[in-house]
């Protein structure tokens, strides 16, 4: 596996060992002063200070000589440092420096083409190396494994009422929306009758730095399989191979009834070649559109990258015998792109029952008013909160200028705004919040990132939960699950004006704002103005989310909803 990084890039490696080991190691890096900057740059990103990362590596790319841009542009591409990517790409591109990482540049970039041709003109073993690797990447986005096969007729008879998911990574190893959502879906399905395991990407969770106790495990009772053969190819499509052969064998000892396979096209690639081989219906969750979301990170639109990766999703989309999603937006946008309205399915993102039973547990009503007492705030004060991952796109520093111009607005009673989470974003979001004058400072509370456990005492110790997402192709299109959490918690919801969740909070609610400071200013004084009367609007705002969440966007809602489309499928009735 460590293989697989060395072609490419040698850096990737260390940024993965670094996140892996303890804490204290990057921050020993970072403390010896003769580090080398790149290297520097790689302790921050593990450091959890990505943005500093950023901000360093942009120096570099501008003011370093062309000679020595090779390592700025790989780690660049390791951090997502896109801007100093694209500078430092530039400069060599200008300066014609012959070097392996300048086609690898081209290759983060989205432009596999142009990168060949670098290579065409880079000797070296290194050079050909990354050529069958990119060779590789450009066939396996292609490839279409499941076209041309027949059913086994030595296929195992399927398990009535078993279900496999095929997904990217799972629990206890990344804990996001992601992980969460396929917990949510898979327990909620258990309780439902049906028999869910899960099955990760081939090499996770070794490829990112973890080492696990054996191939199996359990997920609050879910089976878990790590796909961890004892070595992996070096190209893309030769892992891509692999990877049919190990779901296949997983697939015919589990005997699922329905393969479902969830963002990204490659799981729909392998789950599609399976389901063709055993004779096993397949459904693609389309969690999200990979191609905006890198655009969103800086990639080109015009790109050989983004059109191909649109292709390879959308001829999944088709292949399969059901496509599933997150919301009608993007059932929309699915249907547009040629798939059939019949089978497409909406599956929403969902808040856990537990959320909901939290609401009226005295003990987590109890821990949020500590959180409160802790942070310096008064009962009769309003708190508006943020409880997500700063990412750049959620918005969160965009709220930290909002509610500044809202204090200077509403100077004598303007609440408080309370952060819970951190991020690739955190370091510039602290520096939002450091630069406040004097008189907001105390009003801002900067919690950092809580276990899982923690969120409902956190919803409880919130009034109004933002989720101020900034517009980009992205976030026009995919659902968060955030603001249902918030919801199912009693609590009123202000979110950014863009479809996906406008449609959360209509008939009254909470209130979808333009994703602009003064926009934002202004609802949050319009939701804590004192008072009485402002707060029992704040409490019917919040018993009708609540409600809504309990009828159309529990995981029991939602796994009903799955395994009737499971029954159909199999002709289950």
């Amino acid at each position: 596996m460590a293989a697989r990084h060395l072609t490419t890039d040698s850096l990737k490696l260390l940024s993965v060992a670094l996140r892996a080991a303890p804490s204290v190691i990057a921050r020993t890096v970072l403390s010896v002063p003769a580090v080398p900057p790149a290297l520097r740059a790689l302790a921050l990103d593990a450091d959890g200070r990505s943005a500093e990362a950023r901000v360093q590596l942009e120096k570099l790319a501008r003011t370093r000589p062309a000679h020595l841009l090779p390592t700025v542009v790989r780690v660049a591409a390791v951090v997502h440092a896109q801007r100093a990517h694209r500078t430092a790409l530039q400069r060599l591109d200008a300066a014609d420096v012959q070097h392996p990482a300048r086609a690898l540049a081209h290759r983060d970039a989205g432009h596999r083409d142009r990168a060949l041709e670098v290579l065409d003109r880079t000797g070296g073993l290194r050079a050909r190396w990354m050529r069958e690797r990119i060779e590789g990447e450009r066939a396996a986005i292609a490839a279409r494994p499941w076209e041309g096969l027949t059913p086994d007729p030595d296929a195992p008879a399927p398990r009535p009422g078993v279900v496999l998911h095929v997904v990217t990574n799972s629990l206890p190893w990344v804990q996001a929306g992601y992980t969460l959502r396929t917990l949510g879906l898979t327990t909620a399905q258990q309780r439902e009758g049906w028999h869910p395991e899960v099955a990760t990407r081939l090499g996770f969770p070794v490829d990112s730095g973890f080492l696990p106790h054996g191939t199996e495990h359990t997920v609050e009772g879910v089976p878990h399989h790590l796909l961890l053969p004892g070595s992996l190819p070096l190209g893309d499509d030769r892992a891509l191979a692999l990877h049919v052969e190990e779901l296949t064998a997983l697939a015919r000892r589990v005997r699922p009834a329905v393969l479902h396979a969830h963002t990204r096209f490659s799981n729909a690639q392998v789950a599609l070649a399976v389901g063709r081989r055993l004779g096993i219906p397949v459904v693609y969750e389309v969690r999200g559109f990979l191609e905006e979301t890198w655009v969103t990170r800086g990639g080109d639109p015009a790109s050989e990258n983004y059109h191909r990766t649109r292709e390879a999703e959308t001829t999944c989309m088709l292949a399969a015998d059901a496509v599933t999603t997150l919301s009608e937006t993007m059932r929309r946008v699915i249907v547009e792109r040629g798939v059939p309205a019949e089978r497409v399915h909406v599956l929403s993102n969902a808040a856990p029952a537990d959320e909901l039973a939290a609401v009226d547990d005295p003990a987590t009503a109890a821990r949020g008013r500590a959180h409160r007492r802790g942070l310096g705030i008064g009962p009769e004060e309003v708190v508006l909160g943020v409880i997500s991952s700063l990412n750049e796109y959620e918005g969160t520093e965009m709220l930290v200028h909002a509610f500044a111009r809202h204090c200077t607005e509403h100077p004598a009673d303007p609440g408080h705004l309370v952060v819970v989470g951190d991020g690739p974003s955190g370091s510039t979001v602290r520096a939002a919040v450091a630069a406040l004058p004097a008189e907001f400072a105390d009003r801002v509370h900067l919690v950092g990132r809580v276990p899982h456990t923690e969120v409902p005492s956190w919803h409880a110790a919130i009034d109004l939960v933002c989720v101020p997402r900034l517009d980009t192709p992205v976030t026009r299109l995919v659902t968060p699950l955030k603001p249902l959490s918030a919801m199912a918690a009693d609590s009123p919801v202000l979110v950014s004006d863009l479809p996906p969740l406008a449609e959360l909070v209509e008939d009254g609610r909470g209130e979808a704002v333009p994703p602009r400071v003064e926009d934002w200013a202004a609802a949050m004084g319009r939701w804590t103005r004192p008072g009485p009367e402002a707060r029992a609007a704040r409490e019917r705002s919040a018993e009708r989310a609540a409600a809504w969440v309990d009828r159309n966007a529990t995981w029991e809602v939602v796994a009903r909803r799955s395994t009737r489309l499971y029954a159909m499928l199999t002709n289950r009735v």
